[in-house]
């Protein structure tokens, strides 16, 4: 299971939303330092999520992304404001390896087909959103008319291979992942899923692995201190 250390981007600043309120949100400091931190601390991957860009549909700390890219060796996972293949373009240009469509990939079906035919399913992976239950779109302020599962059964037909899957009302509050949700998801999709939301132990680490999930976000729990990047991988080893 990969981990990847999370770093989100609000009006230029790393920070953590609680349950994807932008209006409840913590300062960690400066983007491109965290993402030296992180690497410093044995960090393999970086989750990056232009938030401004994700409530806003428009892209807007991609500067931001190239300073990070150029600071550290790491690959740069990116989403928040892809709609659009220029978008893709550009986040590509600024450093990532692999872009996350999350709300195009259910509001513009054909844009999501164009992106994955256009750059491979390598290089495009879906974010899957849920909140109630249900697929949530723009930000998170949206439900889409999906169930989450349902919704990653129609990722992997229309030949998406890999999701970043995240329980909003989990997301920044430290109460555990969704793993029974998480895991039914990877079980019924064929997707490799992700996980993302409410990571609080170093025991779900170990049980999302036996689980067969293929990734994990490190956020909140590593940014409050109460398990560092390293303690996480012996976690994911054992």
């Amino acid at each position: 299971m990969i981990l990847y250390p999370a770093i989100d981007i609000l009006n230029g600043r790393a920070v953590r939303l609680y349950k994807g309120d932008k209006n409840k949100v913590t300062d960690y400091g400066e983007p491109v330092e965290i993402a030296r931190q992180w690497e410093s601390c044995g960090a393999e991957y970086l989750h990056v999520v232009d938030l401004d860009g994700a409530f806003s549909g428009v892209q807007t700390n991609l500067k931001t992304v190239e300073r990070i890219a150029a600071a550290t060796n790491l690959p740069i996972q990116l989403g928040g404001g892809v709609r659009s293949l220029d978008a893709v373009r550009r986040a590509l240009a600024a450093g990532a390896t692999r872009v996350i469509i999350g709300t195009a990939a259910f509001t513009s079906p054909n844009f999501l087909r164009e992106a994955l035919d256009l750059f491979g399913a390598e290089k495009i992976i879906a974010g899957l959103d849920s909140k109630d239950g249900f697929a949530a779109i723009k930000g998170w302020a949206e439900k889409f008319a999906l169930k989450a599962e349902d919704a990653a059964i129609d990722l992997f037909n229309k030949g998406v291979r890999t999701i970043v899957f995240t329980d909003i009302f989990r997301d920044g509050a430290l109460t555990g992942v969704n793993i029974p949700l998480t895991a039914q998801i990877k079980a019924i999709s064929g997707l490799e899923v992700i996980a993302s939301g409410g990571l609080a132990s170093l025991n779900e680490i170990k049980s999302l692995r036996r689980a067969g999930i293929d990734g994990l976000i490190l956020g909140k729990a590593i940014f409050d201190k109460i398990f560092t990047i390293r303690e996480a991988q012996k976690a994911n080893e054992s």
